[in-house]
């Protein structure tokens, strides 16, 4: 991706872009990477990245091995579904 200037004292305005971004980057999968309230006025950079894997797997995700985990987001823990597998 290539460097972008935002105007970090409109904190919202600069986390929607980024956020739109990086839903299209990650084909929706990804709707929002920066919570509200964490940009804000004293903020001199954010970086971000963002990919979208599309392949075959050598031994297929099974939906079923999909259950609820907690992921440590800068803001605090999120509930969030987790992929597990062991092969």
């Amino acid at each position: 991706a290539e460097p972008k200037a935002l105007d970090y004292s409109a904190a919202e305005v600069a986390r929607r872009e980024i956020n739109v971004w990086v839903s299209e980057k990650t084909r929706q999968r990804v709707p929002e990477l920066i919570p509200s309230g964490l940009i804000t006025a004293q903020t001199a950079l954010v970086l971000t990245n963002a990919v979208a894997f599309k392949g075959s797997w050598k031994h297929p995700f099974r939906d079923a091995e999909t259950s609820p985990g907690r992921f440590q987001a800068p803001t605090g823990p999120l509930p969030v579904m987790m992929m597990r597998q062991s092969k």
